[in-house]
């Protein structure tokens, strides 16, 4: 919840700085026709950090600095966020990081069954 208001807060502060040159939109009327087309990768512009399993979400922006309303999907999902040995996303296990019955990352020994 405090992440959306600072998000919010800070859309909010884009577009009131967010200053557009006038162009001329070739009947002489200069007005700054937005075009959100822009891909920002930045902070402000951000929906959704990237997870293991999705990739982070923004939204486009104007050349202006104004944020639109569509959004994009950046690059693909980041690496596993490993602590204490499991994805703090999915939850997986670290591979490299095994935990036995025991709580101990030691090697475990099974029991030899004599085959009958």
């Amino acid at each position: 919840m405090k992440r959306f208001f600072l998000l919010l807060l800070a859309c909010l502060l884009v577009i009131s700085s967010a200053s557009c040159k006038p162009q001329d939109d070739g009947q002489g009327n200069g007005e700054h026709i937005h075009d959100f087309s822009k891909k920002v990768t930045t902070e402000p512009y951000l929906i959704q950090s990237a997870t293991c399993k999705n990739p982070a979400i923004y939204y486009y922006s104007c050349e202006c600095g104004m944020m639109g309303e569509e959004f994009f999907f950046d690059s693909v999902p980041s690496a596993h966020k490993y602590i204490a040995g499991r994805c703090t996303w999915c939850d997986k296990v670290q591979p490299d990081n095994f935990e036995g019955p025991d709580g101990s990352d030691s090697a475990i020994e099974l029991p030899i069954v004599p085959y009958k």
